[in-house]
């Protein structure tokens, strides 16, 4: 999950289509795993 969230820059929804999961199955497991959304990186502008 931590590198789906990587890998879409964090969006969600694109996420949980990588893994082959809802939207809402996605945000319940990152829940369930305390896990957040990757800040932007804004050092690479």
């Amino acid at each position: 999950i931590s590198q789906a969230l990587k890998e879409t820059e964090g969006v969600i929804a694109h996420a949980a289509k990588l893994l082959g999961l809802r939207r809402t199955t996605l945000t319940e497991k990152m829940r369930k795993y305390g896990l957040q959304r990757p800040k932007a990186d804004s050092a690479s502008d």
